[in-house]
């Protein structure tokens, strides 16, 4: 009667699809790390603008020093706190992780799942792309005054802080470059919230905000540009797929590729605890025999 409930009950798990199940912990010593795959930081974006000079000639004929401006949003490992993540193994699933970092850093660039339906042992992998930098570019004419930014200016790099909702750095003038950024998304929490041990299907990443980079160049040029940035006080969130890879876009933000995932067919389960049952049945009259001599 027994053998009889749990295979009735097994038969109905397997109308259930597997799902991928992970955890999430932070690291403060080497313990930490028992059970998981791998470590990492949450982004933060460091911004760095660079400028060149080209000499041409203007509608009247007169010499101009034209500049391009480069901006970009750069993704950096933010060091307040290190993550780990593990595949985690359920009743009817193993899940297994594949991560792929930007060269030389702790940085996720792409988060390859595969969760297996361990009563089949069905193994299927999935693997990861490395993300790019953006690049944004604009011109204007220099004007005789001291510009805030020119070749002289070398590459400039700034540490992003969108919890202050805006920040001034420093060109070749004082505070000519002015950064302020967007809403967090709705769906963003507190990084607090990240859950820690526990078994959870989703894959947490530092929220995504727009930000305003306005460069005054001289008193009356005005240059601004819009990029994406990391916000690590804050995630947003997507669910893992069963088998596929989450990619990180460039400057922050991600995509989630689902591929086909093979599914378990209840008759191969029924099969599977037959012969376990009967392995089982055999060895207990095995064991009756013994007892009998």
């Amino acid at each position: 009667m027994r053998g009889l409930i749990i295979i009735c009950g097994a038969v109905g798990l397997g109308g259930c699809a597997t799902v991928p199940a992970v955890q999430y912990n932070t690291i403060a010593s080497p313990a930490d790390m028992r059970g998981m795959a791998d470590s990492f930081y949450l982004r933060r974006t460091t911004l760095e603008i660079s400028a060149t000079e080209t000499a041409k000639k203007d509608a009247a004929g007169e010499n101009v020093v034209v500049t391009n401006v480069a901006v970009k949003a750069v993704p950096a490992e933010y060091r307040n706190t290190r993550y780990a993540i593990g595949g985690k193994r359920t009743l009817r699933s193993d899940t297994r992780i594949n991560l792929t970092k930007i060269d030389n850093t702790d940085l996720i660039s792409a988060i390859g799942t595969e969760t297996t339906d361990t009563t089949v042992n069905t193994i299927n992998q999935a693997g990861g792309v490395i993300a790019k930098l953006i690049s944004l570019a604009t011109l204007f004419a220099a004007a005789p005054e001291t510009p805030c930014l020119s070749e002289k200016s070398g590459k400039l790099r700034f540490d992003l802080d969108p919890s202050q909702g805006s920040q001034n750095f420093d060109g070749q003038t004082q505070g000519c470059i002015r950064v302020d950024y967007g809403p967090l998304p709705q769906d963003a929490i507190p990084v607090s919230q990240l859950p820690l041990r526990t078994d959870t299907r989703f894959y947490y990443f530092a929220a995504c905000r727009e930000a305003a980079v306005r460069i005054a160049q001289t008193g009356t040029r005005m240059i601004e540009e819009k990029v994406k940035v990391s916000d690590p006080t804050h995630l947003q969130y997507a669910r893992l797929p069963n088998k596929g890879t989450i990619t990180h876009h460039s400057s922050c933000g991600i995509s989630v590729v689902t591929e086909k995932s093979p599914t378990t067919n209840p008759a191969d389960i029924v099969g599977a605890l037959e012969a376990q049952g009967k392995a089982i049945s055999d060895a207990i009259e095995a064991a009756k025999k013994d007892d009998d001599d």
